[in-house]
């Protein structure tokens, strides 16, 4: 089995010209591990896919604290939802799932001010 690095690939130059004009400037590890993140997903068979645009416009305008919160936020989802095998196979099915992000979670990360949210 061959290692996708070694799998032919590129990246839309659009794609590579925002990830070295806006994650050149950032000093956070975690941004910048967001930014080669969408540089790493965008490596696709041909080179005229340029989805991933849409995702650097918005990592471009996050704040180091917004990307941290983002990042403790679906990694405690994850862990809380790992080993639990739900599957959503509609919009109906998924509008009968809502999560409860308690005051504290956002407390104990110190992030934002103290609300409950209901995503």
């Amino acid at each position: 089995m061959r290692n996708k690095r070694e799998e032919d690939g590129a990246v839309d130059p659009r794609i590579l010209r925002a990830v070295i004009e806006d994650g050149s400037f950032v000093s956070d590890p975690l941004a910048q591990t967001y930014f080669a993140g969408v540089l790493a997903s965008s490596r696709t068979p041909t080179v005229d896919d340029d989805r991933a645009l849409l995702y650097l416009s918005t990592l471009k305008t996050l704040s180091n604290r917004a990307i941290k919160l983002h990042f403790d936020f679906y990694t405690s989802v994850r862990e809380y939802f790992a080993g639990c095998p739900f599957y959503v196979e509609s919009q109906a099915e998924l509008e009968l799932f809502s999560l409860f992000v308690p005051t504290n979670f956002i407390d104990e990360k110190k992030r934002a001010p103290t609300t409950s949210l209901l995503v």
